[in-house]
């Protein structure tokens, strides 16, 4: 599946079309752009940052740098498929840039793995991003048990990969509910918190 490239404006324009349904507050403290590595302020700027994430590469270790550089401390990160891949490299240059991680997989073995290689730095929970209510349910439970999120990586990933006209329709809701609806209930959540 294509991330982060111009192949991904039709699941954009999608995002897009969602966040205009949703109440952004203007934030009390910028909040960095993984694309562009400069901070956003204003509620139309950050949706369209949303946006822009879906087909532009994202600079993940030039905004770690950013944020230690501005002297931020102890910041809780929440990782989306962070058991293994790019998911478990994410979070460790996370936890090695001093941040927690609390990061996710879709079955408790892959939770216990993570909870494993992070250490004391973070924890494994299992979440099924296709489901809006473990969603909601998880994220309270990080937010209970481990503290407010003030970064999310929506790394969870699947690829269903066939010709188009052999893919199934189940395949191609797999693909969307995990590489779309999820970044959108999730993004949702995590950013009330984040814009209070």
């Amino acid at each position: 599946v294509p991330s982060h490239c111009v192949l991904m404006q039709p699941a954009a324009d999608a995002l897009a079309k969602a966040l205009a349904q949703v109440n952004i507050d203007k934030p009390t403290i910028p909040v960095i752009h993984n694309v562009d590595v400069q901070f956003k302020q204003g509620p139309e700027v950050i949706r369209q940052a949303l946006v822009d994430q879906l087909t532009q590469p994202v600079r993940w270790v030039e905004t770690i740098q950013s944020i230690e550089a501005d002297g931020v401390t102890d910041i809780l990160a929440f990782v989306t498929g962070a058991s293994r891949g790019i998911g478990r490299a994410i979070a460790e240059t996370l936890v090695a840039a001093g941040f927690r991680v609390v990061g996710t997989a879709t079955s408790a073995a892959g939770a216990d793995r993570i909870s494993a290689y992070l250490g004391d730095q973070g924890r494994g929970f299992v979440l099924d991003v296709c489901d809006p209510e473990m969603m909601t349910a998880v994220y309270q439970q990080i937010c209970d048990e481990v503290g407010t999120p003030a970064v999310l990586v929506n790394n969870a990933a699947v690829t269903a990969d066939n010709l188009f006209l052999r893919m199934k329709p189940e395949q191609w809701s797999q693909v969307i509910q995990t590489n779309l609806d999820s970044v959108y209930y999730l993004s949702k959540l995590c950013l009330r918190a984040m814009l209070k």
